[in-house]
């Protein structure tokens, strides 16, 4: 194991060699250190605890236990597979737009709407339009 300061963050860069099947690789694993969380995973469990064991030394850190959110999404874990869920962030996006009491539709778009000129409805909150926008962009695309 090689540890290194990268930016004024302690940063590990892990090197092993692994077989599949026939063929022969290096698998590469970095990890930096910025917060307070990190996350190791691995397909081989006796390498992912004595990797664990290392950083346990190394950093002085403790194991919490297996993953259960990551950047928003709900991560539950399963003998052979692992599933994401999305769930109760689309419910917070849709309580911050004030939809949580919506009905779902396949155009969602107001009824009988009726488009003028001049309107008497108060102007949009760009920067909350911009952060749902956002959000909803984040929300598809992981």
């Amino acid at each position: 194991m090689q540890a290194c300061a990268s930016s004024g963050s302690p940063s590990v860069l892990v090197s092993t060699d692994c077989t599949h099947g026939a063929r022969r690789h290096r698998e590469w694993w970095w990890v930096c250190v910025y917060v307070d969380d990190l996350i190791i995973t691995g397909m081989i469990k006796k390498k992912v605890e004595a990797f664990k064991g290392e950083m346990q030394w190394l950093f002085h850190m403790s194991d919490l236990g297996l993953l259960s959110y990551y950047l928003r999404t709900k991560v539950k874990q399963h003998q052979e597979a692992a599933t994401l869920g999305q769930a109760a962030y689309a419910q917070k996006l849709l309580k911050k737009a004030g939809m949580q009491d919506c009905n779902s539709c396949q155009a969602p778009m107001e009824v009988r709407l009726k488009m003028t000129k001049a309107s008497s409805t108060p102007m949009v909150d760009s920067t909350m339009w911009r952060s749902l926008v956002g959000s909803l962009w984040y929300l598809v695309h992981t």
